[in-house]
């Protein structure tokens, strides 16, 4: 009786197509993770400042003031606040500004301005140019 297996050729073949596909597709998969936590952020802002401006209009409608203790109510039902430095993730900075991690050692600084209702970074800086526009 004789038994069927792979030629040495033929364990080389597939070994070197699956070096081949994997070299691809590392690089890719790392692309889409960055990709994904670039969204989340740019998603989480745009949320925030849709929440803060039908906030202020609901203040508005009320005949009610707005303060800075609602602000912070209407950003956590957003996001959560975190002590970590993870992609991601936000920090409560002082009463009016917010912290967001880029990655483990960059972050994008928020200011909300209760004058004008606005939730804005420093226009200078490139990520806030890259996550806002």
């Amino acid at each position: 009786m004789r038994i069927k297996s792979f030629s040495l050729i033929e364990v080389i073949f597939i070994i070197s197509v699956l070096s081949i596909l994997l070299v691809i597709a590392i690089p890719k998969f790392g692309n889409s993770l960055n990709s994904a936590n670039s969204l989340k952020i740019k998603n989480d802002i745009v949320l925030i400042r849709n929440a803060l401006h039908q906030n202020k209009n609901k203040q508005i409608l009320a005949l009610n003031n707005l303060s800075i203790n609602d602000i912070d109510k209407v950003i956590e039902t957003i996001v959560k606040f975190s002590s970590s430095n993870k992609i991601g993730e936000w920090n409560k900075i002082s009463s009016n500004s917010y912290k967001v991690w880029i990655d483990s050692s960059s972050s994008l600084e928020f200011v909300y301005d209760i004058s004008d209702n606005s939730f804005n970074c420093d226009i200078n800086d490139n990520y806030c140019k890259e996550y806002t526009q």
